[in-house]
């Protein structure tokens, strides 16, 4: 039995691209759909399918570009069952200078450095203001870039 599913998932995209596969296979959980859909939004992979396999529930991720060429060239797990590591929104890092993400299981899901950087829109309105923006912090769970 497996105890951190989302190492797992992350060691098995960054074991695919290091063997130069196009395509990996992903336990399906929440967690793992929306760690994706980050990368998927930060351009990092391409897309992601769910599928069943023998009553199993799985992610199909595609890792390559439309030239062949993976875009995660580091993925470094931060966050461990052992070792968890939380930040404020004070200390929301930047990874390689702007080049890499950090990505983070806050309160409102999980979400890169760059949309914790800009602010959650609120729904509360001030009166003639830019609507007010939220800063959170969370679980900093890995970087890549």
């Amino acid at each position: 039995m497996q105890n951190d599913s989302l190492a797992d998932a992350l060691t098995r995209i960054r074991n695919a691209i290091a063997a130069g596969q196009a395509q990996t296979k992903l336990r399906f959980s929440k967690k793992i759909y929306n760690l994706v859909q980050v990368l998927i939004s930060e351009k990092l992979v391409t897309n992601a399918q769910e599928i069943w396999e023998n009553k199993q529930h799985y992610l199909v991720v595609n890792l390559v570009d439309q030239n062949g060429k993976s875009r995660i060239n580091h993925l470094e797990i931060v966050s461990r069952p052992g070792r968890r590591v939380f930040i404020n929104k004070k200390s929301i890092p930047r990874v390689l200078g702007g080049v890499g993400i950090a990505i983070i299981s806050t309160s409102n899901g999980i979400l890169s450095n760059r949309v914790l950087q800009k602010g959650i829109p609120t729904n509360q309105k001030t009166s003639n203001t830019a609507p007010s923006v939220q800063r959170i912090g969370g679980e900093l769970l890995c970087y890549v870039w």
